[in-house]
């Protein structure tokens, strides 16, 4: 797994030119919502609606579009410092390795091979 997120990085080390961060962020999230989904599912541990359960807010139900991307830009995009990633495949290949393992674990990984 080490090997790989590391070659992916190398493949997709070069500077994307002429996209803004708040596109990259609406990109990588419309993704994310095509594959999640935009519906109320049962998970596990409860509910999940755009791919967000109980962990990131009380109100899974009744959650909006809206209110999910401002959650995932808080507790994900933003915490992490994603921003600074000028590259879109290789902020968009971390982001989902954050968002889709626990993150402590995610950026102990990605510190082990950078």
């Amino acid at each position: 797994m080490k090997k790989i997120i590391f070659i992916c990085m190398l493949v997709c080390s070069c500077i994307t030119f002429g996209i803004e961060d708040k596109e990259h962020f609406e990109i990588i999230v419309n993704q994310l919502f095509e594959f999640e989904g935009r519906n109320l599912v049962k998970a596990e541990d409860g509910y999940s609606k755009f791919g967000l359960t109980k962990y990131y807010t009380d109100d899974v139900k009744n959650l909006t579009e809206n209110k999910a991307k401002e959650i995932i830009y808080s507790k994900i995009y933003n915490k992490y410092e994603l921003h600074r990633i000028n590259n879109l495949a290789t902020k968009h290949l971390i982001f989902d390795f954050i968002y889709n393992t626990n993150p402590y674990r995610a950026i102990k990984v990605i510190k082990k091979i950078c």
